[in-house]
């Protein structure tokens, strides 16, 4: 196929030819358009292929202006049975007037409409629908982005992300009037934390129409050279004249309002002749190491105070010239020996770079804006693998979640109230807090602290366990039979204190890892008090006060027994610490199974679905417990049978078998034992001595069972 392009536009300097696969597309003056397209109409037989009239046609742009012209086109056209017209469509592209563009531009929403509406099926689950719109339902504009002009395209792309804002909100059942009602975050401060990307803190669904500007402006820009050169007659200052260059300013002037910063438009003396070589030099291919995100050493050079910034200045160095400097750079390289051999600015990544200058001033705008808490959110939702639960396949039993959990679990990272009609309510623990003040007060409340949320923990355990003998190590769970330290040797056996020991002790070889689980809240009241400006700015920040008081509390029992201790913390919004990721690289490297990178995604994915399921258990049946307290005929009595029951839980130093039945008994249950309970213990002190009774004592609460003895001998059970 190469050989026949090549062949039908030798000798014709004028003519084009653009070829993707077997679409090509020629370019030029009419007669060496159709002389080409003779050429390829002899020749293909003899390379066995079949030319389809019938999907061919020419276009007749507006510029075409003069009749005769015009008219001898169209000549042209019906003697080869060429069909012609004002616009036509090439490769996506739709080519013709502006509103034959914007026809295209809707056709193409209307057509995506059927997909929206499939995803919004009830009988979707949440997780599969999530992961469809994200990942294939976004990205379906993205062309679009590229190839058309901001300004034609804006009408279509608002309407487009209006469909992906309103099926997000239908796939996780929010009300953003509803949700802005409790004055916790406004409407529009809800859509624009959506609207941002996962490491970010949003939920990724970024809007076409704010990064059109940046996507045409990026891919016009890779094409200077391929313009230069099919238009010699551009070498001179006439480019400015040219449609592409007022498009390039527009989209300049549009990223310019959006935050893109740009150096100031040089003056006509400044201004650099393209037929010169005195052009600012586009970036050189990156070595190796460029590539892979490291910068090769320089000798004496002194360390940079923001790697970051600089790191940008670099890559956007051609982002920050001006249009009439980007002509000059490509008139520059359409001129370089391997112009040919190397894309331009391939390496320079504009749309990225200025999606993520655009992106930055978003987010700092609505931290500006937001509370001291909606701020310590946004820090812990751009941790690393927080969001892992959004993106993680549900190709395993494992790696799924439930819709309800999912939807828990995506309030709870935008920091909303589990439900809409707790807007009103308090909790009723001891410090009846205002869920408006708190929406996930649940998961740090001393009420449920022995049940629900040391629920969660140990689902964290096991899930840490699984994966360490999965990489090898023997695990032992809840190691109670170590050395005592002298300060708690003397302790009585049963006390507490004696009995402290970590989640996990993990052996292999001559590596010995004692491991205590803790999962903190950074949104939590006494964090927010002790340290504001920390757990609102450095991520990860409650992790790190956590270990430190897992070390102080372990560390001594620790030097004893020659372990390491390593405190696994991490954050309810799915931030894992410091220590935890050693301990999890740590098992990668000892992985037989898998290799060292499979081992690290199949671990982030099963701490992460496991920690945000937990989460959304907490806040379901945290609900339940709050409406059985508000629907109980007596509150006073229920407050109390809770209290004898947590009473109960106290004499118990290690977590019991009564949390696993916690998710399945309900307290109205729990209440009417304890009345049997007390019942049968009157009536047992008055049965006579054949009838042996006995009470069960548990940690949840269940009536008497009696044991009957026969004259004859049998034993009957009866409740």
């Amino acid at each position: 196929m190469q050989s026949l392009y090549e062949s039908a536009i030798a000798g014709m300097p004028d003519c084009h030819a653009v070829s993707v696969q077997d679409d090509l597309t020629l370019v030029g003056p009419a007669e060496q358009v159709f002389a080409a397209y003779d050429r390829i109409v002899t020749a293909a037989p003899s390379y066995h292929l079949t030319l389809r009239v019938d999907k061919c046609a020419v276009y007749l742009p507006d510029s075409l202006s003069e009749e005769l012209s015009r008219a001898e086109v169209v000549d042209e056209c019906t003697t080869r049975q060429l069909a012609y017209s004002n616009s036509l469509e090439t490769l996506g592209v739709m080519l013709g007037t502006d509103s034959d563009v914007q026809t295209h531009c809707e056709g193409r929403i209307n057509a995506l409409e059927q997909c929206f509406k499939t995803l919004r099926h009830a009988a979707m689950p949440v997780q599969v629908a999530f992961l469809l719109l994200r990942s294939c339902a976004l990205p379906s504009l993205s062309f679009l982005t590229r190839t058309t002009p901001p300004e034609l395209l804006r009408p279509s792309a608002h309407r487009f992300d209006e469909l992906v804002r309103t099926t997000f909100f239908h796939i996780m059942g929010l009300s953003p009037d509803r949700i802005a009602k409790s004055r916790i975050v406004s409407a529009e401060q809800l859509q624009t934390m959506v609207a941002l990307p996962l490491k970010r803190g949003g939920m990724g669904l970024r809007p076409a129409e704010r990064i059109a500007p940046s996507a045409y402006f990026a891919s016009a820009a890779a094409i200077l050279p391929d313009f230069l050169r099919a238009f010699p007659a551009l070498s001179n200052r006439t480019y400015s004249d040219t449609e592409l260059h007022q498009q390039l300013e527009a989209c300049r002037s549009l990223m310019r309002e959006q935050g893109v910063a740009a150096k100031a438009a040089a003056s006509p003396a400044d201004e650099t002749d393209p037929s010169t070589d005195e052009v600012p030099q586009a970036p050189a291919r990156p070595s190796k190491y460029q590539k892979r995100g490291r910068k090769p050493a320089v000798a004496g050079a002194a360390p940079s105070s923001s790697p970051a910034v600089s790191a940008a200045s670099e890559e956007t160095s051609m982002l920050m010239c001006s249009v009439n400097q980007l002509w000059s750079t490509a008139a520059t390289f359409s001129r370089s020996k391997n112009g040919d051999s190397a894309a331009f600015l391939q390496f320079d990544k504009l749309q990225r770079c200025a999606t993520q200058m655009i992106e930055e001033k978003v987010l700092t705008q609505l931290k500006n804006d937001s509370t001291l808490r909606r701020r310590t959110l946004l820090t812990a939702n751009s941790t690393l693998h927080s969001s892992t639960y959004l993106t993680v396949l549900p190709t395993q039993p494992l790696y799924r979640m439930s819709n309800a959990s999912l939807r828990m679990a995506v309030r709870h990272r935008l920091g909303v109230l589990p439900y809409d009609s707790m807007e009103r309510q308090q909790c009723m623990c001891h410090l009846h807090t205002s869920f408006t003040s708190d929406p996930d007060h649940f998961h740090s409340c001393v009420k449920f602290k022995r049940t629900l949320l040391t629920q969660r923990h140990n689902n964290v355990v096991q899930v840490l366990q699984d994966l360490a003998v999965t990489a090898g190590f023997t695990a032992i769970r809840e190691p109670n039979s170590h050395v005592r330290p002298e300060a708690i040797a003397s302790a009585a056996n049963l006390s507490k204190e004696y009995n402290h020991h970590a989640d996990l002790l993990l052996l292999r070889h001559g590596l010995k890892l004692y491991i205590d689980v803790t999962v903190t809240r950074p949104t939590n009241e006494s964090m927010l008090r002790s340290a504001p400006q920390s757990v609102s700015t450095i991520q990860l920040y409650s992790t790190r006060r956590a270990a430190a008081n897992k070390h102080a509390k372990y560390d001594e029992i620790a030097r004893v027994n020659e372990y390491r201790m390593v405190p696994f913390a991490v954050e309810t919004y799915g931030g894992i610490g410091a220590e935890a990721t050693t301990l999890l690289h740590t098992m990668a490297a000892h992985s037989k199974e898998y290799s060292a990178a499979q081992f690290l995604t199949h671990a982030h994915a099963r701490l992460s679905v496991a920690l945000q399921s937990s989460n959304a258990d907490i806040a379901q049946l945290g609900m339940e417990q709050l409406h059985l307290r508000q629907h109980a005929g007596n509150p006073n009595q229920f407050d109390a049978c809770q209290r004898e029951r947590d009473r109960r839980n106290s004499q118990y130093s290690q977590p019991a078998n009564g949390n696993q039945l916690q998710r399945r008994v309900s307290l109205i249950v729990q209440a009417a034992d304890a009345k049997a309970a007390e019942r049968e213990e009157e009536e047992a002190a008055a049965a006579d001595e054949s009838a042996l009774a006995f009470l069960h004592e548990r940690r949840v609460g269940f009536a008497d069972v009696r044991r009957i003895l026969s004259p004859s001998g049998t034993v009957h059970i009866s409740a």
